[in-house]
């Protein structure tokens, strides 16, 4: 498509649909004339000219950094499990990485979806991570190792595919600082624990991806994984939605069934499993009364509980503080990427960031939001400053380091 979005005549040169979305003359704010450079191409970032093939040297440098990170939390939790320090922690050299609620998803992957009134229970934790690590117990392999496998290479492909979505609205050098911004977060070690935040980053950027490359039946696909990974993984219809409102009047027609599809299959899966649990439990809504066991429940009045709570809450246990500051440290970011996306995507952040806060606590606002993209692009806007840049890269696993520690601690 050219700049303003009108089809590209089919005998002109393929353009790589990863890095030039539907509707591309909407992908930057109008009047915006930044002069950045996509690579060494001289090609205007979001100009509608085709940017080069991805390079093998992006790719290389998000792995890099993946493994990089990867080392330090597995490195993390070995220290914990010998020093018992700071807190003895069982489980084994992998326990830290695999407690907490992951003790719940592997309880699911065993046994299966149980619901005890009035107490706490699994019905609350959503089922595709569960089924993703059932086939590791029926071979034999174990839900522990295999749960780390699914979500650590969810991981490093889901970071790919986020540079790939990148490059539809940012320069290269932007999208793959972004990307590897991601890897070594100070809370990425979430995508290495037995939590669905990798699969999540994988179905959303998977799902962005396949609706730019108009592959309606994976994107439909991603988004319902997506939303069975977790409930907020539903908002991940919001930007493909917006995608598909840009571009429905240049879409082919036999095309727009297609996008109606993809974009129901998200709200379908929430009903599938909503008439699962129907079915076991007798009630289709027996999530969300179960995540009330935990103290958590949308209403209007959750912000002022929150604030309640972090003012009162003990000098001791800074861990809602903590939640708070990593929230307003994603708003931010926020509003830097929305110079530079488009309005469903600040949604999307806004929706992932704020929507705990609703629920009457910030407690584990810093892990919900690690997952809000647009995050990341803030931060790669920031980090052209070369002096930012190294700051970020030195800074950030220094408390990657922490986080992991803290593990041992704290539920993330």
């Amino acid at each position: 498509m050219d700049r303003r979005g009108n089809d590209v005549p089919p005998e002109q040169p393929e353009r790589d649909p990863g890095s030039e979305p539907i509707g591309s003359g909407l992908t930057r704010k109008s009047g915006e004339d930044r002069k950045s450079r996509d690579g060494d191409t001289g090609k205007r970032a979001g100009s509608g000219e085709p940017p080069p093939p991805a390079s093998t040297s992006a790719h290389r440098e998000i792995v890099a950094w993946w493994l990089l990170s990867r080392m330090i939390v597995f490195g993390v939790a070995a220290f914990v499990h010998v020093t018992e320090w700071p807190h003895r922690f069982g489980g084994g050299w992998l326990g830290v990485l695999t407690g907490w609620d992951g003790n719940w998803y592997r309880l699911i992957a065993e046994r299966g979806y149980f619901t005890l009134p009035g107490r706490q229970s699994d019905i609350a934790f959503f089922p595709l991570l569960p089924a993703l690590l059932r086939p590791f117990e029926l071979v034999g392999i174990g839900a522990t190792i295999g749960g780390l496998l699914v979500v650590d290479f969810a991981c490093v492909f889901g970071l790919i595919a986020f540079y790939h979505v990148g490059r539809a609205w940012l320069d290269e050098r932007d999208a793959r600082r972004a990307a590897v911004y991601l890897a070594i977060s100070p809370y990425s070690f979430v995508f290495s624990i037995l939590y669905p935040e990798s699969l999540l980053l994988l179905a959303t950027t998977v799902a962005v991806l396949a609706t730019l490359r108009h592959r309606w039946l994976l994107s439909g696909a991603a988004l319902a994984a997506a939303a069975l990974a977790r409930p907020q993984g539903a908002l991940a219809a919001v930007v493909v939605a917006g995608l598909v409102g840009r571009s429905w009047r240049m879409m082919r027609r036999e095309d727009r069934p297609l996008a109606i599809a993809a974009l129901l299959a998200a709200p379908a899966a929430l009903a599938a499993y909503s008439a699962y649990l129907a079915y076991v439990v007798g009630n289709p809504f027996a999530w969300t009364r179960a995540e009330g066991a935990w103290g958590r429940s949308f209403s209007l009045t959750g912000p002022v509980r929150a604030f309640h709570a972090l003012v009162s809450s003990s000098p001791h246990t800074p861990w809602l503080a903590r939640d708070a500051l990593f929230l307003g440290a994603y708003v931010v970011a926020v509003a830097v990427a929305a110079r530079v996306v488009p309005a469903e995507w600040t949604l999307f952040a806004g929706l992932s960031v704020l929507s705990p806060v609703w629920t009457g606590s910030f407690a584990s606002a810093a892990r919900f939001g690690v997952v809000a993209l647009p995050v990341y692009w803030g931060l790669a806007v920031i980090g052209r400053r070369p002096g930012l840049d190294r700051a970020y890269r030195v800074c950030s696993p220094v408390l990657l380091i922490l986080g992991t520690l803290l593990l041992a601690l704290r539920n993330p």
